[in-house]
């Protein structure tokens, strides 16, 4: 938009103010675009450096978690094994006589 002014006319003045004004705002509004946009890529890093933290502490929660369902798993075994039913002497013949008559049968 071009403005074309007398200069004789007595509004000059105010018109020329109001133009260095509006100049001023414009160049403020872009300084706030602009600090905008610089804010938002800070609080974008913040808030992935954030998501990053609580992924890792969940990651960890479930690491330990897991950690700790393999020992309780490993112990269960180990009782079962340790505290389980053996063979006695007599029950150890028997299955050997057992395994040799498969084994005959299955050759026949």
């Amino acid at each position: 938009m071009k403005v074309t002014l007398d200069i004789k006319d007595s509004k000059v003045p105010f018109f020329m103010e109001l133009m260095k004004n509006l100049d001023f705002v414009h160049a403020m509004k872009e300084e706030k675009a602009t600090s905008k946009k610089a804010d938002v890529n800070h609080k974008s890093k913040k808030k992935d450096e954030f998501l990053d933290k609580e992924i890792s502490k969940i990651k960890e929660a479930w690491d330990q978690k897991t950690a700790d369902e393999k020992k309780e798993k490993l112990n269960k075994l180990q009782t079962l094994l340790l505290q389980g039913p053996v063979m006695d002497d007599d029950q150890y013949e028997e299955y050997k006589k057992m395994r040799n008559r498969f084994n005959a049968w299955r050759q026949n």
